[in-house]
Order: C-alpha cells, then sequence, then structure tokens
C-alpha cells in the first residue's frame, strides 16, 4: 500500500528529473515570445483591440518534450518509478500517461516558475495530485465569459459559494485567451474572436469524485443554476460563451479536457427583445448571494415544483427574437405550474384570479393584473391552436409573462412552500376572504 508521503516523495524527484532534462535540452531559462490581442475600453460606449507583446516561459516547448521524448520511452529512472508507485496504488496502466502524468506536468508548469520549486506552490500541486491518485478526488473547472455584464465593481467578484464566482477577467487570461501563436501550449479557445477586458467570468471549480465528476449534478447543472438564477432576479440580456473546461487528473484527452465547446459564429450573440447590458445594483447582489443555497438545491431536485417554472423562465428569456411565441409558451407553462394546481374548471378564470391575488397581495391593482393575465391565458391558447397573432400583441404578452412568472416564482420561494398545493390553498383562502 502506497503511504501519502512515499507517493509525494517520488512524484516530486519525477518533476525535479524532468527539470533537469529540460534543461539539458531547451537551456536553464527557455523562453517564447507571446504576442496576444485582446479589446480595451476607449470610452464607456467604445472598445477598441490592442495588440501585446511579452516574453514568458516556454512550457509548451516543455510538454512538447516531456510528451514526445520521455513519456512513453521510460527514459528517466524518476520516471519509472512513478509509474511503479501509481500502480502500486491501484492506478490501471492504460490511465497512468495521459489521466496523471502528462496532466501532472502540464499543471507544474502551469506554477509562476516551474523551475524554482517553491515550498508552497509546489505542496498544493502535490497534494491535488495525491488526492487524485489515492483518493480518486478530481478538480473539475468550468469557466464562462459573460459580456456587457452591468455591476458596480465594489460589488465584484460575486462570491455564491466557494468555488463558484462571477469575477472580473484577469490579465492573465487576457493574454491566453487573446494568444495568436499557432503553436500555442493549448489549442486555441477562441479562434479570431479576441477577449476583453470589459468580460466577466463565471468561474465554477468543484472537487469530486473522478467516477462521478461528469455527472448532471457537476460543473454544467452548476453553471445553469446560476444562469437561472441571474434570470430570476432580473431581465436583460445574458451574453455568455463557454471557455471551455477541464479536470485536473483522470479525465478527458491528455491535456486534462473534458469538454471545450466554441460556436464562433454565435459568440455573445444578444438573445430576444433585450438591449443594452444585465444590469445587477448591489442589492439584486446581495440578494442573489442569499437565495442561492436554496436555489441550487431547488435546481439539483428533479421533482421540486419550482424548478420546471425556473428553468421555462431562463429559456424563454434565451429565446431569439423570432421566436415569441415559443417564449410565450415557456412563460405559460411555467405559470401553469404555479397557478392551476388542482383546478379542472374555469382555467383561464382561476388561473387569472390566482395570479391577479399573488401580484396584488402586498397592494396594487389586482384587476389590473387580473385583466393582463386573462390576456395572457389567451394569446396562449391562440398560439397552442394554430392561430396568427399580431406580433405587437405577442411582445405585450412576451413581456407579461416573463414578468409575472418571475414575481410568481420569488412569491412562492420567500414563503418556503415544500408543495404547490401548499401555497394554492393560501391563495385561494385569501381569495375567499
Amino acid at each position: 500500500m502506497v503511504t501519502r508521503e512515499e507517493l509525494i516523495t517520488v512524484t516530486r524527484a519525477f518533476l525535479e528529473a524532468v527539470a533537469n532534462a529540460a534543461k539539458v535540452k531547451l537551456g536553464p531559462n527557455p523562453k517564447r515570445n507571446q504576442h496576444s490581442t485582446w479589446m480595451i475600453g476607449v470610452n464607456s460606449s467604445q472598445m477598441s483591440s490592442q495588440n501585446s507583446k511579452r516574453s514568458i516561459f516556454d512550457g509548451e516547448s516543455i510538454i512538447n518534450f516531456y510528451r514526445d521524448q520521455l513519456l512513453m520511452r521510460n527514459g528517466l529512472v524518476e520516471h519509472q518509478h512513478l509509474i511503479e508507485t501509481l500502480s502500486e496504488a491501484g492506478i490501471p496502466v492504460n490511465e497512468q500517461p495521459y489521466g496523471f502524468m502528462l496532466p501532472l506536468v502540464r499543471n507544474w508548469l502551469r506554477l509562476e516558475d516551474p523551475f524554482v520549486f517553491n515550498e508552497s506552490d509546489t505542496q498544493i500541486l502535490l497534494d491535488e495530485f495525491a488526492d487524485a491518485v489515492l483518493k480518486g478526488l478530481v478538480i473539475t473547472r468550468l469557466r464562462t465569459a459573460i459580456n456587457d455584464f452591468n455591476v458596480d465593481s465594489d460589488s465584484m467578484p460575486i462570491l455564491f459559494e466557494k468555488g463558484i464566482t462571477i469575477r472580473q477577467i484577469t490579465i492573465d487570461e487576457l493574454w491566453y485567451y487573446g494568444d495568436i501563436d499557432k503553436n500555442r501550449f493549448h489549442s486555441h479557445p477562441l479562434p479570431g474572436f479576441p477577449p476583453s477586458e470589459a468580460w466577466k467570468i463565471l468561474d465554477i471549480e468543484l472537487q469530486q469524485d473522478k467516477e462521478t465528476a461528469l455527472s448532471p449534478l457537476g460543473l454544467w447543472s452548476t453553471r445553469e443554476s446560476v444562469f437561472i438564477l441571474l434570470r430570476l432576479e432580473s431581465s436583460g440580456p445574458l451574453k455568455f460563451l463557454d471557455l471551455g473546461s477541464e479536470a485536473n487528473y483522470g479525465l478527458g484527452s491528455s491535456l486534462g479536457a473534458i469538454k471545450e465547446r466554441i460556436d464562433v459564429e454565435t459568440l455573445f450573440m444578444p438573445k430576444g427583445r433585450y438591449n443594452g447590458s444585465y444590469t445587477l445594483n448591489s442589492l439584486q447582489i446581495q440578494h442573489l448571494q442569499k437565495s442561492w443555497p436554496q436555489v441550487r438545491e431547488i435546481m439539483d431536485l428533479d421533482s421540486h415544483y419550482l424548478r420546471l417554472p425556473a428553468q421555462r423562465l431562463f429559456e424563454g428569456g434565451e429565446r431569439e427574437i423570432n421566436q415569441l411565441t415559443d417564449a410565450i409558451l415557456d412563460y405559460a407553462i411555467g405559470l401553469e405550474c404555479l397557478l392551476t394546481s388542482g383546478i379542472r374548471d374555469e382555467l383561464r378564470y382561476r388561473f387569472a384570479l390566482r395570479g391577479a391575488t399573488i401580484l396584488g397581495w402586498e397592494g396594487g391593482n389586482k384587476q389590473s393584473s387580473f385583466e393582463k393575465l386573462q390576456r395572457f391565458y389567451d394569446i396562449r391558447s391562440s398560439i397552442v391552436h394554430g392561430n396568427i397573432v399580431d406580433k405587437d400583441k405577442l411582445a405585450d404578452t412576451w413581456s407579461t409573462g416573463e414578468d409575472y412568472l418571475r414575481r410568481i416564482w420569488w412569491w412562492y420561494f420567500t414563503r418556503g412552500f415544500p408543495k404547490v398545493t401548499e401555497g394554492v390553498n393560501i391563495i385561494d383562502c385569501r381569495i375567499l376572504e
């Protein structure tokens, strides 16, 4: 049985041996020129591209050297020792080269100064490797850029929980995503599309068992929950771009990538009827952070009655401008989930009456809400039956549906009803008062 101390000692010796071999092959301090382009703000409404150049540590040449000349040839004694130790720890031989050893070298070369074995940085690296080998725990990471996300700089970063943050893009990320060198360390994630210093980054980093790291409750469902919460909080254009995802060990390709999907033709295309920026004030951000634990729990439970209405609110907001009817049906399904429980007759009337009662719970014009919900239901029925609806009516109905679904959803959420029936019973009692 391999102990943690033994594994760390062998791993450190392996990295030092790779460093020494690289120095012999490439020199004591290999460098390369990095050319990058990104967008900078000229004024409050204009951006301009900036071309930059710097000299950086040539990790690309080192990893190519290791992969091509050392990985499969066992040319280093320390390399063979690590293979034997991984085998003793129970790592299958076919997983060792590209699931553990090459990713280990890659992660080592991401350190600030790989040839200087800094105790703290190196120890973090070795601990993560040991967790993956001995405990089967891997770190998966997904980064998503958000454009036109308007928030007070004092409110950044927005921390939802440990490992889930919306933050400003870093200068290193601008260099990386804007790199125009075709022979880069990694394949270019943004071909022909420069990043921007205005981008916000949704950064999700989770430690998971490697056997379940790609489960539906992993990176992508977490990202979906964040974006659903943003849509629940406010309307506006959610323009985002998947920057790819990776695992530090044990999954996917030799570089640890588990997903990298870039659709260049649809980068940051505004969806639906929204214009301008998606904006949050400080109170909304506080509300997001406070609501997040419960919202995430709801979205992780297929059976929770608030899950589907929240998903439909998000999906309706993502519909294109020529998909107004689909968006209205999204909102109708969400509202019906919350307003028609137990109803068999007079659906239109009671749908509108219950909705107006919620919307006027703290005061307001219930009659106006009642009439709007009836019109909404009529348009919904026309769409379902294939009738042509005037475009202006569609736009008004879309706006009503989104606004009312959002407000009614929060009414249920803040009261914490475990079942929708408990909510509608209280609504019906209020109607009879």
